[in-house]
């Protein structure tokens, strides 16, 4: 079982309480049906924080945010490791078209001070560079162009930007966290005291709250969105499963009820039809096919 200490902090009794009170619809009524899960891991190998790449074929995990390793779906053995610096794994993620993995480290410079370090593997060289991300003002602005998120913590304030404009999302200063931004990237999840809310991208304001939880990850066609809630002791998380919500927050549904798991970080597939998450009592990743009714 892991200790992180930043997330139990967030996973407190009022999460234990939001579970218990909350009301879930049946689940009959739930627009997806979802197949047994397959674990793709062996037990003890604490990988956690699985995300699919774009074409559904590899996911990238950590553990406990040191390293960035790559798993095959079609041939889970053996992993492939791209680093093992500590909190490396921490929001890596995937390209746009899946070529290559983004990451940080941390550089130490001349002066004793320490620098994190953007960089970027390469799925086909399988070479490690620096990820010099720059955005021309000559593109063809006809394309649409990919949204950064980010907190501005001079300001306290979620930002926007296309590489040409920054723009705020949130109104107000407050303590912002964890940005997801959906997939038509006309909205943006943004945490705030462990409840999750939905932003509009153009900076117009705050949709909907959708309560507490974790780990979120919306589905392709932006309209639901699955999340974890866990419930901690105050040192490590004792208990969580995984819950599907409407976009707007009007319906929910359990999608794991397990006393004897602990089922945390999902991630939606892009095509929709896979779930993944890690089970923390095992320290396994497993996944769930997904079939909309």
């Amino acid at each position: 079982m892991k200790s992180i200490l930043f997330l139990t902090a967030l996973c407190t009794a009022t999460n234990m309480l939001f579970a218990q009170n909350e009301k879930f619809l049946d689940p009959s009524t739930c627009p997806f049906q979802f197949g047994a899960p397959t674990t793709i891991t062996k037990k003890g190998d604490s990988f956690n924080h699985p995300r699919i790449s774009p074409d559904g074929t590899k996911v990238i995990v950590t553990k406990t945010y040191t390293g960035v390793y790559v798993i095959d779906l079609k041939n889970t053995t053996p992993v492939q490791t791209i680093t093992t610096e500590h909190m490396a794994g921490f929001d890596a993620k995937w390209s746009k078209d899946g070529s290559e993995i983004r990451f940080k480290e941390c550089a130490k410079q001349k002066n004793g001070k320490t620098t994190k370090e953007l960089l970027k593997y390469n799925i086909m060289s399988k070479l490690v560079s620096n990820d010099n991300i720059s955005y021309s003002k000559t593109d063809n602005t006809s394309k649409p162009r990919e949204i950064t998120v980010s907190l501005n913590i001079k300001r306290s304030m979620v930002e926007a930007s296309d590489g040409t404009r920054t723009w705020d999302i949130t109104k107000t200063p407050k303590v912002y966290y964890s940005y997801v931004i959906s997939p038509d990237q006309s909205k943006v999840l943004i945490h705030e005291n462990g409840k999750m809310y939905v932003y509009a991208m153009d900076g117009s304001g705050m949709l909907c709250c959708l309560g507490n939880g974790h780990g979120q990850s919306w589905s392709p066609d932006g309209r639901y969105l699955v999340y974890f809630l866990g419930v901690s002791d105050g040192n490590v998380i004792i208990d969580s499963d995984i819950y599907i919500c409407s976009s707007d927050g009007s319906k929910r549904w359990k999608m794991t009820n397990t006393p004897d798991k602990i089922e945390m970080w999902p991630n939606w597939s892009p095509q929709g039809d896979m779930i993944i998450y890690d089970e923390d009592k095992s320290e396994t990743i497993e996944f769930v096919r997904v079939i909309q009714k």
